[in-house]
């Protein structure tokens, strides 16, 4: 039987992971109780949607930049980031069993690196429109990643909510330290934001207290 270290629990599974807490299972098992988990191998359709988002983003911020330069300098970059963006997330699917949780420390971190990118820089391009971009991209990926994956693995809704919380801070910084020069995405990625912290909280007050007296111990 295979056993997890953090819940003292054992299992007759094939499985790598724990069905409980997703941390990896130790020993072998011969004898299964519990099915091959092959409903959501690899998190395809996960990579499906963050393929058509990376997409979408190439193309808008290629028309963005024709229309204000003339030019696709800049998209190159992005495009550049969005496939180095697209190899990672393939790697993190495949690699970690909680997706939510690392998808939600990569995007703070990919957040962080485009700010000193800005300030080693100072190119106005970053703020006005490869951050703001970024939010809204992050924001619709954990959307539909949490639609997906809320059935199939341990969902917090307070984790989302604190992400959509992180995302509204970063365009409102950019905003109030006149950081960026045009702020018409940096004002459409707070109004997605607040709009998905509403929902969160209107349509799922109930999970979201119980996850937060959890957390607090209340």
């Amino acid at each position: 039987m295979k056993e997890c270290e953090a819940c003292k629990i054992k299992f007759n599974t094939n499985e790598k992971y724990c069905p409980i807490c997703h941390n990896p299972l130790k020993g072998e098992c011969k004898n299964t109780v519990f099915p091959l988990n092959t409903k959501f191998k690899e998190g395809s359709m996960l990579l499906k949607i963050l393929l058509f988002l990376s997409i979408t983003v190439f193309l808008i911020f290629d028309f963005l930049e024709l229309y204000e330069t003339k030019s696709i300098h800049y998209s190159l970059y992005v495009g550049l980031g969005l496939i180095t963006n697209y190899i990672t997330v393939v790697h993190i699917i495949k690699n970690y069993q909680n997706l939510y949780k690392m998808m939600g420390k990569y995007g703070t971190i990919v957040v962080a690196l485009l700010l000193i990118w800005y300030f080693l820089t100072k190119e106005a391009v970053i703020t006005n429109y490869v951050i703001p971009v970024v939010c809204i991209l992050e924001l619709a990926f954990n959307f539909l990643m949490g639609v997906i994956i809320k059935d199939r693995y341990i969902f917090k809704y307070s984790g989302q909510l604190l992400m959509n919380l992180f995302l509204l801070l970063v365009p409102i910084i950019l905003v109030l330290f006149k950081l960026t020069t045009k702020n018409f995405l940096s004002y459409i990625c707070c109004l997605l934001c607040v709009i998905s912290i509403v929902g969160l909280i209107i349509f799922f007050r109930q999970e979201l207290k119980e996850e937060f007296q959890k957390l607090f111990n209340i």
